[in-house]
């Protein structure tokens, strides 16, 4: 995380695992959008404006994208947490 970045906190239901055989997912999952970068570790969505030549500015593929990795994050009962964040050195 950066300076500047926004982390929003998505509360689920807790379930302990007692089952020394099951072993957590902590697998990376990455979806391909256009103007984002949607990634999933360890219970934690991270999603990047991709779009640093204008300084991260949004456009309406940029919103639409916002919306389903919003929406991806929330449904999945695996993501505790979101990290929203920016690409590039000069803007969020």
């Amino acid at each position: 995380m950066r300076h500047g970045d926004v982390v929003f906190i998505i509360p689920n239901e807790v379930e302990l695992n007692n089952d020394p055989e099951k072993k957590p997912d902590r697998e990376t999952h990455i979806s391909e959008f256009k103007d984002i970068i949607y990634t999933e570790e360890a219970g934690i969505a991270a999603i990047t404006i991709n779009r640093p030549q204008v300084y991260n500015a949004f456009n309406s593929n940029a919103c639409e994208e916002l919306i389903q990795a919003f929406g991806k994050a929330g449904w999945n009962r695996d993501t505790g947490g979101v990290v929203l964040t920016g690409a590039g050195d000069k803007a969020f």
